[in-house]
């Protein structure tokens, strides 16, 4: 096939594989719908787009309690997606609209290949994002936060944490121990 025929039916695929694995309803029956955490086994849930990879937490391993990212892709040059992502179903979307977020990933360089930053942002699709923000990450795991305030769609949504590990597309491993969304209390 010739590439000016392949490149454009490639990325029309790669769109439709993320559109499709996006279009899934998270029934969820969260306990507290003002907090959104995942960590250890829980990490499961995170969803690699075209370009990134995800290796789960090894739940034999007590030592190994967080998820590794990669990617192989520049962000520049992917077809637009959420890289490494979690889904935070409908209860969410109601708890959270119109509020101050925080999102917090704890992370760290991975170990190996390490990456010396992440890009992490937060999708209300249709409605708004925040833009990428890129942060420096630390040889031990820390919290990196950013704040959101989500816009209320006229219908009920997933909404979506993003994290691109590596924006060189090089390879580079970001480690992640957590990952939370929490409503911010209103101060007294």
């Amino acid at each position: 096939m010739k590439d000016r025929f392949f490149f454009p039916l490639a990325a029309m695929v790669i769109a439709g594989m993320v559109a499709y694995a996006l279009s899934f309803e998270v029934n969820e029956a969260p306990v507290n719908a003002d907090l959104y955490e995942r960590q250890g086994a829980g990490l499961s849930i995170l969803f690699p787009s075209p370009g990134t990879t995800v290796k789960p937490p090894d739940i034999e391993a007590s030592s190994e309690n967080y998820a590794v990212l990669a990617s192989h892709m520049s962000r520049d040059i992917a077809p637009p997606s959420a890289g490494v992502f979690a889904t935070l179903g409908p209860a969410y979307e109601r708890n959270f609209a119109g509020q101050t977020i925080d999102i917090t990933v704890r992370a760290r360089r991975g170990r190996e290949n390490p990456s010396p930053r992440m890009d992490v942002n937060y999708i209300t699709p249709g409605v708004g994002q925040t833009d990428w923000r890129t942060f420096e990450l630390s040889e031990d795991f820390t919290d990196y936060t950013l704040e959101f305030s989500p816009v209320k769609s006229p219908d009920i949504i997933n909404h979506y944490l993003g994290i691109w590990p590596d924006n060189s597309g090089n390879g580079k491993t970001v480690e992640i121990e957590s990952v939370r969304v929490a409503r911010r209390k209103p101060k007294p």
